[in-house]
């Protein structure tokens, strides 16, 4: 992959790969310039979705064993993608459900509301709860569920680690990351990864960030795997004229190995777009943390 090779105006998802930068990491001499971040959209922020009421549409923060209602169109398809590669579903109403691959659809006839728990096929260490409630006379909706972040680390299962560290290894180091960049572009999930809101702004890539782009990782997604993560951030062209961005400016650091920008890196005036950037996991992070069974409140 060249940086020539980058510059295309659109992709489409019949082609072989998304145009992306692998990074040999910046020698930074200095830390990155602060930045003035802009606001995320009301589509994609989950702050004030945390309302009790049903949610209608768009994307829902929700922690396990937290339960969201979603009000769904009842006789017609319905499309929930979830975080988990291989969700399974228990339900009173199976016939109501169709998975393929992380998306389970959902076709409820009228009536009463539906309850149904979304695990990881062969994982039953974190399950999301919804009630789907059917309603007349309202067009399909879609939903992307992702994993809430909190302080206090959910343990993954080690099957979801293994499954993401095989995907990760099964195939040329350049290839994995062109597979995981064009599924970040696509909305899916790579096989055993884990996908949450980032639970710790300040653990997200430091970008510097030249005028007049603002670059915006306060409420971004992360995805961890195996020996990789990828952080789901936004970039914005806050000047006055189209202006392109060298992913460069995101390597910062030396466990930075690819970066993107979809759909392009050229931005018009007040456009923005999405900015994936690739880590692997340091030793540390990649030690599976185990809550304490006093500070999450157990006893005897």
């Amino acid at each position: 992959m060249t940086t020539r090779g980058r510059r295309r105006a659109a992709w489409l998802l019949a082609a072989t790969a998304l145009p992306f930068l692998p990074l040999a990491p910046a020698q930074a001499d200095a830390p990155p310039e602060a930045v003035e971040l802009p606001a995320v959209p009301a589509s994609v922020d989950p702050r004030g979705r945390g309302s009790k009421g049903p949610l209608a549409a768009g994307t829902v923060s929700i922690a396990p064993g937290e339960t969201k209602a979603l009000v769904v169109s009842a006789g017609n398809v319905n499309r929930i993608v979830t975080p988990f590669n291989q969700p399974d579903i228990v339900t009173t109403s199976p016939d109501q459900f169709t998975v393929r691959q992380n998306v389970v659809y959902a076709a409820p006839a009228a009536g009463d509301p539906l309850t149904l728990y979304i695990t990881e096929k062969g994982d039953e260490t974190r399950a999301i709860s919804l009630i789907l409630m059917p309603q007349v006379n309202v067009a399909s909706r879609e939903f992307r569920l992702v994993m809430a972040g909190s302080g206090a680390a959910m343990p993954r299962g080690a099957g979801s680690v293994r499954q993401a560290a095989a995907w990760e290894q099964s195939q040329p180091f350049e290839v994995t990351l062109t597979d995981l960049m064009a599924g970040l572009a696509a909305g899916s999930v790579p096989q055993g990864y884990d996908l949450a809101m980032a639970a710790d702004p300040a653990a997200a890539p430091r970008c510097a960030a030249p005028a007049p782009f603002r670059i915006d990782f306060d409420q971004s997604q992360l995805l961890t795997g195996g020996q990789l993560e990828a952080w789901v951030g936004m970039v914005a062209n806050a000047g006055g004229a189209a202006a392109e961005l060298s992913e460069t400016v995101c390597a910062t650091t030396p466990e930075v190995v690819a970066v993107a920008i979809w759909p392009s890196p050229r931005l018009q005036p007040g456009a923005m777009a999405e900015i994936y950037v690739v880590r692997r996991v340091t030793a540390a992070a990649a030690r599976q943390p185990r809550p304490s069974l006093i500070e999450v409140g157990h006893g005897f």
